[in-house]
């Protein structure tokens, strides 16, 4: 007897872009009736966030909007972006952080996102085996059971915002980013990347900020903020060390710079390891 195969188009972008999504799922908790929050900016963290409160509200202040934080909705905060939080009434909220480097590739991505629970398939239970997977043990099936929990969390947010736009740039804006980081030991300057683009340095700027929302400079400082943050975070190494791989001339200018945007030194940050 004969049989019938089934086969699926598997060069496309979307499926090249989900067979490498990274996601790390990295801390989490349960606020209580959360009155406020500690006044200073969070600037670069390394990290996204997800929130999903069940009682009360806050609201989060970029530099160009407020975006609100409410019952009944899912949001999705992206990385590296900064901003401080405002109470609006006493908050009971479920949060999560994880890691992922290539959702900053979808430009809806890179603001704020907020979708109803409705859209979700059961998301506090979600949020819950998250929780219940950070205080487990660390393996392989743990592992691989939170990337599918941050999937099933972040699947309808692909679907609305992702439509059937590409994935950005695997191209020269791309290699760009990856440029950076690989350099961020170094003395970057802007017409060395602009080089890598073919594009005059003026032109060059233009269109990486239109395409990712900061000047290459701020991005640049972003990117070294956000390493120091997660080697303080991730790894034993003395706050010397730290300041170099980051790409800080010397400890004394990383303290300065690294307390001004955070509002404590790099030592009580890796101490007190403030998530909110």
């Amino acid at each position: 007897m004969g049989g019938r195969g089934f086969s699926r188009k598997t060069d496309s972008p979307w499926q090249h872009f989900l067979g490498e999504l990274d996601l790390e799922l990295f801390i989490g908790g349960i606020g209580l009736q959360i009155p406020a929050w500690s006044q200073h900016q969070f600037s670069g963290d390394p990290y996204w966030r997800l929130y999903l409160p069940v009682e009360g509200e806050f609201q989060l202040l970029f530099p160009e909007e407020s975006f609100p934080v409410e019952c009944g909705k899912v949001s999705l905060v992206p990385a590296l972006r900064p901003f401080r939080y405002q109470p609006i009434a006493p908050c009971t909220h479920l949060w999560l952080h994880f890691m992922s480097e290539k959702l900053r590739f979808l430009p809806a991505f890179r603001g704020p996102l907020a979708l109803p629970e409705t859209e979700f398939d059961h998301p506090r239970q979600l949020f819950r085996r998250a929780l219940n997977q950070l205080k487990g043990e660390v393996g392989v099936a743990a592992a691989l059971e939170s990337k599918v929990i941050l999937l099933r969390l972040l699947e309808p947010f692909l679907a609305a915002f992702g439509g059937d736009r590409e994935p950005r740039e695997a191209g020269a804006f791309s290699r760009v980013l990856d440029y950076i980081d690989l350099k961020l030991e170094n003395d970057l300057s802007v017409s060395e990347l602009a080089a890598l683009t073919g594009l005059g340095r003026a032109e060059f700027s233009a269109e990486f900020r239109r395409r990712f929302g900061i000047p290459p400079k701020q991005y640049i400082s972003t990117r070294r903020l956000s390493r120091a943050k997660m080697l303080l975070l991730r790894t034993p190494e003395p706050v010397k060390e730290v300041a170099a791989e980051a790409g800080y001339p010397n400890e004394l200018f990383f303290y300065r710079i690294f307390r001004k945007y955070t509002g404590m030194t790099p030592g009580e940050y890796r101490r007190r390891n403030t998530f909110e």
